[in-house]
């Protein structure tokens, strides 16, 4: 059951993504908050589909916050850069169509982030990330493009998440500050390679304002096109997953 990634880019979207936006903005979701969609072109009621996603690097600040914020559609503020105190949640609603059916669903991307100061101090963190409930069900590990340590220390961190989680996340390696080219100290053929030897999906982000409007807020339809790939990606990748471990007789 193929969706279709670019479905972003096509006119019949538009209605559902306006029902996301706030004026000419993206709109900012609370854990509470859910969108009202119109019918899919099969006549049928949108369904939801939740995901959970656990943010993470090594000790280094990468962009965690802000490469959420870029693919949630909202402002990045560059000079106000301080480690995450505690746990935050992140909701990104996307609507995806199935090739197939003509369904659209409706994807809600739970991003959990907590700075590593907080991750070192208190263990319960991760723990209530991992919980056996309610697991990760994709782990985006991050590094900077201009940070070589941090790409360097993302084995050792593989290593811990593989002691430390029982399930089995969608493994996700996302490249930050992707637009940072002449600043670039890890070349794009190392972390070809590094994905490729661990089985990991390379995504990037460019971790700067596009669309930029007055009072600090993104142009919704600026931040849509921009992120659209990455996020649509990131749901097909999601959903067929849950669908190869439906087929395996496991519980998604």
């Amino acid at each position: 059951m193929a969706l279709q990634r670019d479905w972003h880019t096509k006119p019949e979207a538009k209605s559902f993504f306006n029902a996301l936006n706030l004026g000419p903005s993206r709109r900012s979701f609370g854990l509470l908050d859910r969108p009202i969609f119109p019918k899919s072109p099969s006549g049928k009621q949108t369904t939801v589909h939740t995901y959970k996603i656990w943010v993470t690097s090594g000790p280094m600040a990468t962009g965690k916050s802000s490469t959420i914020l870029k693919l949630a559609g909202q402002f990045i503020h560059h000079e106000k850069v301080y480690p995450t105190p505690g746990v935050e949640v992140t909701v990104v609603y996307w609507p995806m169509k199935n090739v197939m059916s003509e369904d659209v669903l409706l994807f809600r991307l739970e991003f959990w982030e907590a700075g590593s100061i907080a991750v070192s101090r208190y263990g319960y963190i991760e723990e209530m990330i991992h919980e056996e409930n309610s697991p990760a069900d994709a782990i985006l590990l991050t590094y900077s493009c201009v940070d070589r340590n941090s790409f360097e220390s993302l084995p050792d961190i593989l290593e811990m998440i593989k002691m430390k989680v029982n399930s089995e996340p969608l493994m996700i390696c996302m490249a930050t500050h992707a637009d940072q080219y002449l600043s670039a100290e890890v070349p794009e053929s190392d972390a070809r390679k590094f994905a490729s030897s661990q089985e990991l999906t390379l995504m990037r982000s460019k971790n700067v304002n596009i669309g930029e409007r007055p009072n600090e807020t993104i142009d919704a339809w600026s931040s849509i096109q921009e992120v659209g790939q990455t996020v649509g990606a990131l749901c097909d990748l999601l959903y067929k997953r849950d669908l190869l471990k439906a087929q395996d007789g496991l519980s998604v």
